[in-house]
């Protein structure tokens, strides 16, 4: 997403306060995204060899979990916002 196309879409969106809205979320879930990738390498850094193997494996699997559906929220509002940019 380039500054001059989002510029663009805020500008034609401006009077459309819900589609503002799911672009502001959209813009959002990107960070979010960052932040699951981040929780999960640091805390499998800090859990390393501080608790047992099947504790451990649990945390993992939760936090990966996270960062898939927040994945998966970034794909589907990259899509949509080409959409709208399309527009």
């Amino acid at each position: 997403m380039n500054r001059a196309s989002l510029e663009e879409m805020i500008r034609m969106s401006k009077d459309d306060q819900d589609l503002m809205e799911a672009i502001q979320d959209a813009l959002l879930s990107f960070e979010e995204y960052h932040t699951a990738i981040y929780s999960m390498e640091t805390k499998r850094k800090l859990l390393t060899g501080t608790i047992d193997a099947q504790q451990f494996q649990s945390e993992i699997t939760n936090m990966d979990r996270i960062r898939t559906s927040r994945h998966n929220a970034v794909l589907a509002n990259v899509n949509m916002l080409n959409r709208i940019a399309a527009q």
